[in-house]
């Protein structure tokens, strides 16, 4: 007898999506734990520093999610839209749109909002664990084990099927056992180093190539960024989510170049500094942005993990390596990711065959999106 029929485990917000969406297509008649490492006060927070990311997201994505498990997103989990994004070559001469209109999130408050909608389709939680392994009945994933912080006692939970949403560098994923085609470790070169301000400013010159509040504008300079980019992302006339990606070998490179010894958070303040219609920028202290307002995270750019299931587990958003390898956007492959999983955990336990055979639809399902 299992304790649950599904533990997904990560409270982020692939996670919660993950959990509504195995509700929804479950007409609420399976027993689901949501499992989050994070203080119940600060759910799916991604580390110390909060929910480090670029807060974009494109309509697309989230009509999506929106018409096939009925989750909504409003204000304020909507702070901005944005009719799409624009890249810009280093010398501003040359632009590319894509992405379409979209939305800028509030991260803080969309979490809290995603796990209060979570528990209203039943789905339980526990919180302020550290998982570090899974549990195998022979070849078969039969649940996760790790330290419940709260006691600092072992703690162990049963399901039918486990779906792994903890993140880049899941321990899950890299200690997976019953299966040689999941890739279990990334390669450095595929991590990009992030952070960002979310920022109150006062308008300088007038130039949209550096601050558009329509548009998200991705600036591509290796001097800036190397092996990656910068981005001025807009949260209204005065408000700005600003910050950049690195790949760290080149990052080495560009500095032996020329001659500096920058990091990330420098290059962050060299980037903010430069802009010209940034001026007298501060960091917001709205209470929604309070424990989120700046950041360093890691983020991947290569294309999804070639294989996302074995015998009783799956994986979904960040465990899986989905963010865009162009951009590293990884919330709009999370709602899609997280909108399917929900339907092939569904027929898979109804099926009652957890077997990697049968959960390998989810990768089809996916590529086809």
């Amino acid at each position: 007898m299992v304790d649950y029929d599904v533990i997904v485990a990560g409270g982020g917000l692939t996670g919660t999506i993950a959990a509504q969406s195995i509700a929804h297509y479950s007409n609420q008649n399976l027993k689901i734990l949501s499992i989050d490492r994070n203080l119940e006060i600060y759910p799916g927070r991604k580390s110390l520093s909060g929910w480090t990311c670029g807060d974009a997201c494109s309509k697309e994505a989230v009509d999506y999610m929106t018409k096939r498990i009925k989750v909504q997103w409003t204000r304020p989990e909507i702070e901005h839209d944005v009719k799409g994004v624009m890249a810009f070559s280093p010398d501003k001469e040359t632009k590319i749109p894509f992405d379409g209109a979209g939305y800028m999130l509030n991260r803080q408050k969309l979490q809290e909002i995603q796990n209060q909608r979570a528990r209203k389709m039943g789905v339980d939680f526990d919180f302020e664990i550290n998982l570090t392994g899974l549990i195998y009945d022979e070849q078969q994933v039969v649940g996760v084990q790790g330290i419940d912080n709260k006691t600092k006692l072992p703690y162990k939970k049963t399901a039918k099927i486990v779906v792994d949403a903890t993140g880049v560098t899941s321990m899950l994923r890299n200690t997976l056992k019953n299966s040689t085609k999941v890739e279990k470790r990334i390669d450095r070169r595929d991590l990009e180093s992030t952070g960002r301000y979310i920022m109150y400013f006062e308008p300088g010159t007038k130039e949209l190539t550096e601050f558009d509040p329509d548009y998200c504008i991705i600036h591509l300079d290796q001097d800036i960024a190397p092996g990656g980019y910068g981005w001025v992302f807009p949260k209204g006339e005065k408000k700005v989510n600003i910050g950049l990606g690195v790949e760290k070998t080149l990052l080495e490179k560009r500095n032996i170049r020329l001659g500096k010894k920058d990091n990330v958070q420098t290059l962050m303040e060299e980037y903010l500094h430069r802009n010209p219609v940034i001026k007298n920028a501060k960091l917001s202290q709205d209470p929604e942005d309070i424990n989120n307002n700046s950041g360093i995270f890691q983020v991947s750019v290569r294309r999804q993990n070639d294989c996302m299931v074995s015998g009783g587990y799956m994986m979904v958003g960040d465990s899986a390596w989905m963010p865009k390898p162009i951009d590293a956007g990884g919330i709009g492959p999370a709602l899609i990711a997280g909108t399917i999983i929900g339907n092939n955990v569904v027929q898979a336990i109804e099926q009652n065959d957890v077997s990697e055979k049968n959960l390998w639809q989810y990768n089809l399902d996916f590529i086809k999106e």
